[in-house]
């Protein structure tokens, strides 16, 4: 008598490639939270303080913010090339020294870098070697920049960020090109730059300015209206653990108001 062929249960689908798939699927898995800065004056007056906080989600400016115990650091960048440290309290609102100089100024911070990974418990902020079953790891070094005050200063001069943004001057305008450096570890970065002004409404991984760096890193944005304004610029690569994470992610913003 004929017998049909043995059908055994489904062949189970291991937890990374179950990932992978997921995120060929439905690849909005794959954003995640990026952060920004946002101080509460663009133009703020020589030898006051400005208060500022760290803004983070999928559309900006939004209304979420990061704690000051996620920060690592703050520093402010003066018109004469000095940074100066700023204090970061365990609130979500922060409040630089008396701004030195005429301007411009850079505002900075650096968010604590981190694990991210994705478990069947759900995500977790741990890494590869504290949660072995995790379907997938991520470590993030996210920093923040926004471009304060007008003139013609050191805003150019890198601040040693992971993933940097630098402006190569103040004051942009509609219209006009604005350029900007971006870097890798101080190397010229190739990648691409993305620039959203606030109240935008396409979807979250949509944006109405988008150029790639030269070989030197250099690119030219126009914005096409006043405003704030966001660039940012991502960059991924392997972590070098495989045991510990999966890959390391940097994003770099910089903020400013475009007249």
């Amino acid at each position: 008598m004929h017998r049909p062929p043995h059908v055994g249960p489904p062949t189970a689908i291991r937890p990374r490639a179950a990932v992978a798939l997921a995120l060929v699927l439905c690849p909005g898995l794959t954003l995640a939270h990026y952060p920004w800065m946002s101080p509460a004056d663009y133009s703020p007056p020589a030898g006051q303080p400005v208060a500022f906080s760290i803004g983070v989600g999928h559309h900006f400016p939004g209304t979420d913010t990061i704690a000051g115990e996620r920060l690592a650091a703050a520093e402010l960048l003066d018109a004469a090339g000095q940074v100066r440290p700023v204090a970061l309290g365990s609130g979500n609102e922060f409040l630089t020294p008396a701004l030195p100089g005429e301007g411009p100024w850079v505002l900075a911070a650096r968010i604590a870098p981190g694990y991210y990974s994705r478990t069947p418990q759900g995500g977790q902020r741990v890494s590869r070697a504290e949660a072995p079953d995790a379907m997938s790891c991520g470590h993030s070094s996210n920093t923040v920049k926004a471009l304060l005050g007008a003139g013609d200063g050191a805003v150019a001069q890198p601040l040693g960020h992971p993933l940097e943004i630098v402006p190569l001057a103040g004051n942009p305008s509609t219209g006009a090109p604005f350029a900007v450096k971006a870097l890798r570890a101080g190397v010229p970065w190739q990648g691409e730059i993305n620039a959203v002004y606030a109240g935008f409404g396409g979807a979250e991984d949509q944006y109405p300015v988008k150029v790639v760096t030269d070989a030197e890193g250099l690119a030219k944005l126009e914005f096409d209206r006043p405003g704030r304004w966001m660039i940012k610029a991502y960059a991924s690569e392997p972590y070098p653990d495989p045991a510990t994470c999966d890959r390391s992610n940097f994003t770099a913003t910089l903020t400013l108001v475009v007249r």
